[in-house]
This record gives C-alpha cells, structure tokens and sequence, in this order.
C-alpha cells in the first residue's frame, strides 16, 4: 500500500513537471501614477534599502540561532526568506504577468 502511494505521487509530479506552462513578468508601473509611487517606495526605499538589509541580516543571524539549536527547519527557512529578501525585485520581476499578455492567453484559448 505504501509502495503504491509513494508510486502515485512520484507519478503526479513528474507528469505536472513536464507539463508547460506560461512565463510570467511583472511590468512596473509607468512613472508619475500613484502605482509606481507605491512600487518605488516599497521596493526601492524599503526593501532594497536599509530596512531590507536590516531584516536580511537579522534573518541570517535568526538561522545561525536555529543552527546552534540543530533545528535544520527553522535554518533552512530563516536562510531561504533572507535570500528572497535580498533578491526581492528579481523575485517580483519574475512572478507577475502583464495585462497585455493576459489578453494574448485568453484570446488564443478561445479561439
């Protein structure tokens, strides 16, 4: 019985990793809308800036904590969420999608 659980998900996952999916990219908004003031104070000021960097290092620093206490968990996570923060605007970059594109799909599909 488990040998055919463990057979079942390792079958799923390899059947929706070769399916192919869409790329996605986030545009920033145009300059001088209220848009690009909320992007360019969050993602410029904040999380790229001192803040970003102070809650980076605190994050390397919490795992170091989880690593003295052998938590590998709490390492790994406390070290990926650092990684993410310093990379921030790559990671956004990469995860939104265009309204442009949006109609392109939905145009294609329909038709």
């Amino acid at each position: 019985m488990q040998a055919v659980r463990k057979l079942s998900i390792a079958l799923i996952v390899l059947t929706v990793g070769f399916c192919p999916g869409v790329a996605s990219a986030f545009q920033a908004p145009a300059s001088g809308s209220f848009a690009y003031s909320v992007y360019d104070l969050f993602m410029n000021e904040i999380l790229t800036g001192a803040i970003g960097f102070v809650i980076a290092a605190g994050l390397v620093l919490y795992a170091i904590f989880w690593a003295v206490r052998s938590n590998v968990f709490g390492t790994i996570v406390c070290a990926i969420c650092a990684g993410l923060i310093i990379f921030i605007e790559d990671v956004v970059i990469s995860l939104g999608i265009t309204v442009a594109e949006v109609e392109n799909i939905v145009s294609k599909s329909l038709f």
